[in-house]
């Protein structure tokens, strides 16, 4: 009852408060917060210097991290002209990103696309938002204020040896500001033909010795184009959140931190759906919500040896529902301890423990329900890791594992081996291999879902439907990574990274004994599909991501990522399928982004963006195959600051075509749409 009654009190504030502002901008652009340094202006090594701390849970600086790391600034966010969190993710190199309606993304690194993307594990200030019922990451909800990024580590490839299940094709931490970073006021005012609305207001101020900001947002927007070339989807979105964070240091050896969000949202989707009378298999259109909140406390201690000690806490909560009385609920509490020391003056050495319980609620639907209804599941880990300094600023060597107890498989172990050489330090070279593993979750243990009805030829319908298995074993990765990273003169940067990754135990369906069921008005065959540890497969590709400096105030940014992922059925269930097709992974993608200052105040900022097709065989019997035809996508934004405090951009995406088709997801009964050709205008204000 507290969130939607504080969201309606929020929204109309908000709106009123941004109108305010553009109102009295020029009598008040004269005082007030500076803008953020412009990182156009920092040379390539500098941006090489940045250190990043998600590949090996310390600070260290990119030039000497052994994985394939990818950063993405605040300035690269606002100069992209994308609006939303998920959208911004298709600036890093080799990260698939293909939207589903307007308020669904399909997002992976390295493979197995879909709603939810089950191998890859995604954080916000190192808080998990994988989703424990669904294998993934609900999207719509994570609608950040974009201003309140500081930076997205991505990691691609295996970061299980630190962070554990579920990070076993990439690790995404988003990290947010300090609030020391964002005293002074911020308001800014967006409209559209796509992104409708967009608000954002924050403040920041200090109480006592802590820095505080809050901060809110609202977002809308309207349909995609139906993918049948209908005028609507039927899939309009929108949002609200408040949030808080304060940072405080008592002294110098002592830090704390504490943040917290609520949010709201509204969604329209196109569903399938299914009936044993004709016409069997039909769409539909219904209203879905979503609200939650998350609090989160971190404490930083640094010992007189130099030791780093980290606590963290947090609590998550979210709930969704739908038609009729579906619904589901998580309540997240989740504890970890970590310490980072030098033993000697070659070692060192991080290790950590954690404890992670989850009390998940679910109401049945009509196509899918939990058996149970509700469980609680508990996670405890323990995790080590030793760099070890072969030669100084030469040869490092990186040894570590993380030990995890689950409720579903038990101990489960995921070592890390990586071995970094910098001959020069304009130069690395860095090797991996990892062991990392998927763990089962409700989605596979006890839900029971309908996919689809077979038509009655001279006979009864036949119902599909699929059964998940306490006896699901966790998926397997085991992966080998190489990887060169080097300035090459002061203005050009490269960073490559090839891979190999061998996959076992990955979920298939294996079609059970069709019964017959009488008691039904009609009759109708049942066909199960069993959820099994029946496929294995393998993984191969390369990334490579290029920064070219040609002026101080011109930059081009770009990337490659070539991917080939293959699955079969294996020797204990030589008849299964796969879930997901290997052909829904765009076996080629690449970017080219301009980054341009006309004159101080004007920015020019296009970008290119092209994925391969994607092939989808029928997913039962009379049901057509999928194909997503290959497109280029063009975007470009210009922006111009009148005055020291204040921006004023349009922002064009999706230029080339009037609609485009991303995705097609054979996994969720989501009715894709086409992606809008889009326009906005935008004014910024800090003070």
């Amino acid at each position: 009852m507290f969130l939607p009654g504080m969201v309606a009190r929020v929204r109309p504030v908000m709106v009123e408060l941004a109108i305010f502002g553009c109102l009295i901008i020029p009598a008040s652009a004269a005082s007030g917060q500076q803008k953020p340094p412009d990182l156009t202006q920092m040379s390539i090594e500098d941006l090489l210097n940045v250190e990043v701390t998600t590949a090996s849970k310390k600070e260290q600086k990119l030039s000497q991290t052994a994985a394939a790391v990818y950063v993405i600034t605040a300035e690269d966010i606002a100069r992209s002209g994308l609006t939303s969190i998920p959208e911004v993710l298709r600036l890093a190199p080799g990260v698939d990103v293909a939207r589903i309606n307007s308020s669904t993304w399909a997002i992976t690194i390295r493979g197995f696309n879909s709603e939810f993307s089950n191998k890859l594990l995604v954080m916000i200030d190192g808080r998990t938002i994988y989703s424990p019922n669904f294998s993934g990451v609900i999207w719509n909800v994570e609608d950040l204020p974009l201003d309140d990024v500081e930076r997205i580590e991505v990691i691609r490839g295996p970061g299980a040896a630190v962070w554990g299940a579920n990070a076993v094709n990439g690790v995404i931490n988003i990290i947010t500001k300090s609030a020391d970073e964002t005293q002074g006021g911020l308001i800014t005012a967006q409209a559209g033909n796509y992104d409708q609305g967009l608000g954002t207001m924050r403040y920041g101020t200090r109480l006592g010795g802590a820095a505080v900001r809050f901060s809110s947002k609202y977002s809308e927007r309207g349909p995609l184009a139906g993918e049948s070339g209908s005028s609507s989807n039927h899939d309009r979105w929108d949002l609200q959140r408040i949030g808080f964070r304060a940072d405080w240091s008592p002294s110098a050896a002592n830090g704390f931190t504490f943040e917290g969000d609520l949010y709201e949202s509204n969604a329209d989707f196109t569903d399938y759906t299914f009936s044993l009378t004709p016409p069997y298999n039909g769409i539909i259109n219904r209203p879905w919500y979503f609200s939650g909140g998350s609090v989160l406390a971190r404490w930083r201690h640094v010992t007189d040896g130099g030791s780093q000690i980290t606590g963290q806490a947090f609590y998550d909560r979210n709930h969704e529902g739908g038609l009729g009385d579906f619904g589901v609920t998580d309540n997240t509490l989740d504890l970890d301890f970590q310490q980072q020391a030098h033993l000697g003056s070659r070692h060192e050495v991080v290790w950590g423990l954690a404890a992670r319980v989850v009390d998940e609620k679910t109401n049945p639907g009509a196509f899918l329900v939990w058996v149970p209804n509700n469980k609680d599941t508990k996670l405890f880990s323990g995790f080590a890791q030793d760099e070890i300094t072969l030669a100084p600023q030469r040869l490092w060597l990186t040894l570590g594992s993380k030990i995890e107890h689950n409720d579903y498989t038990g101990i489960e172990a995921e070592p890390d081996v990586r071995l970094l050489w910098s001959p020069h330090p304009h130069h690395a070279l860095w090797f991996a291999v990892s062991r990392s593993i998927r763990s089962p979750s409700s989605l596979e243990e006890r839900t029971q879902s309908i996919l689809g009805v077979l038509p009655a030829e001279a006979g009864l319908p036949s119902l599909l439907k699929s059964y998940g298995s306490a006896q699901f074993k966790s998926e397997t990765a085991l992966s080998y990574e190489l990887g060169y990273r080097t300035q090459l003169t002061q203005k050009l940067f490269l960073d490559l990274a090839g891979f190999y990754t061998n996959y076992t135990r990955l979920v298939g369906g294996e079609v059970g004994t069709p019964s017959l069921v009488l008691n039904s008005v009609p009759p109708y065959v049942l066909l199960p599909i069993n959820l099994v540890n029946g496929l294995q497969g393998h993984g191969a590709g390369a990334e490579l991501a290029i920064n070219y400096s040609l002026t101080d105030f011109w930059r081009l940014e770009g990337s490659y990522s070539w991917l080939r992922l293959e699955t079969r059925a294996n020797h204990l269930h030589p008849t299964a399928t796969a879930a997901l097709p290997d052909d829904l992974n765009p076996q080629h993608q690449f970017q080219i982004h301009s980054v341009l200052d006309l004159r101080r105040n004007v920015q020019f900022d296009p970008a290119a963006y092209f994925v391969d097709s994607l092939n989808a065989p029928p997913v039962i019997a009379n049901f057509p195959a999928f194909k997503v035809p290959r497109y280029l996508r063009l975007d470009a934004r210009l922006a111009w600051s009148p005055v020291e405090r204040v921006e004023l951009s349009v922002v064009g995406q999706n230029l080339l075509r009037p609609g485009q088709l991303e995705f097609l997801d054979v996994g969720f009964p989501v009715v894709s749409g086409e992606a809008r050709r889009a326009f906005y205008g935008k004014v910024a204000w800090r003070f």
